[in-house]
């Protein structure tokens, strides 16, 4: 309770932070909270990354080798925005990307795709290939697509309005090389930056979150074809969202197998999965983990 009052967070949040992550940890967590959030972008033309970085102040993002930070500043508003040499994203975001190794010419599934930053993000290892962007919302699949020009990889998306856990229903067997499942889930990592969070979600939140999750990762399985990788990832820190839907999704999918992700940074992996809390870095909390589909 002197935690809550101290922090400003509910009690139970406090008592799920220190449950996971133990006392001392979980303080930290919560002390982070209240450093003001860093601005973050992603520069998508890298020639061009030591200008910008010159020019606009920012500092070389520690977790990300294409992300320039900042302690604030309104990059949105810079030619470099507008002519699409740079996106907003939090560095954390950006290490989703390159985790499914794009060689150029795949099919690639993103499940859950609006606002667009991995969308694009991923769209610019293309050459051949091409990536299918799924949303529940058309002015949301809109914000994918305004973003895709901006960046000027609108040609190697497409949208589709779609519930991601109907996806099986709607594609075939062996319809992806590679799936992006960026899942709804509960912000927890997101406080810093919106702190309202913590007070529209219950810890019942997290068991209907995590059914949602599994549903997703159950349905979009079922297109990819063998040999293929499926990168799951969430914005939150919570176990029931990260670990234990690892854990289950293997454990109810015997054709695929864990792939154990790597990162210069050794603080923020954990069984074999990339998982980072706000007070590491002072990005956003993020989780990613990925699968293979056994190809014998």
């Amino acid at each position: 309770k002197r935690y809550s009052v101290l922090y400003s967070l509910p009690v139970w949040l406090v008592k799920k932070l220190i449950d996971q992550f133990g006392e001392e940890r979980a303080v930290a967590i919560m002390q982070s909270l209240f450093v003001r959030n860093k601005a973050s972008i992603r520069v998508t033309n890298l020639d061009k990354l030591a200008d910008i970085k010159a020019a606009t102040g920012a500092e070389q993002s520690i977790l990300s080798p294409v992300g320039l930070v900042k302690t604030s500043g309104h990059f949105a508003g810079t030619d470099y925005f507008a002519n699409g040499n740079i996106t907003i994203q939090d560095e954390s975001s950006q290490l989703v990307a390159p985790t499914l190794n794009i060689q150029g010419n795949e099919d690639i599934l993103d499940a859950c795709a609006a606002p667009g930053g991995k969308t694009t993000h991923m769209a610019s290892y293309l050459k051949e290939g091409h990536i299918t962007a799924l949303d529940l919302y058309d002015h949301k699949l809109t914000l994918v697509m305004d973003n895709a020009k901006r960046l000027r990889v609108a040609d190697k998306i497409s949208t589709q309005k779609m519930d991601a856990t109907t996806v099986h229903e709607h594609f075939a067997p062996d319809s992806f090389d590679k799936i992006l499942v960026d899942a709804p889930c509960s912000g927890i990592g997101l406080l810093r930056r919106k702190p309202d969070i913590k007070y529209n979600k219950e810890t019942a939140d997290f068991t209907s979150l995590q059914e949602i999750q599994l549903e997703i990762l159950g349905s979009v399985c079922q297109t990819l074809r063998k040999g293929g990788i499926i990168t799951y990832s969430t914005c939150t820190i919570v176990s029931e969202e990260n670990f234990q839907v690892v854990e289950a999704f293997l454990e109810s999918h015997p054709e695929f197998e864990q792939v154990k992700l790597e990162h210069e940074c050794k603080d923020i992996l954990k069984d074999g999965c990339i998982l980072i809390t706000p007070e590491l870095y002072g990005s956003d909390g993020f989780f990613i983990s990925q699968f293979r589909k056994i190809s014998e």
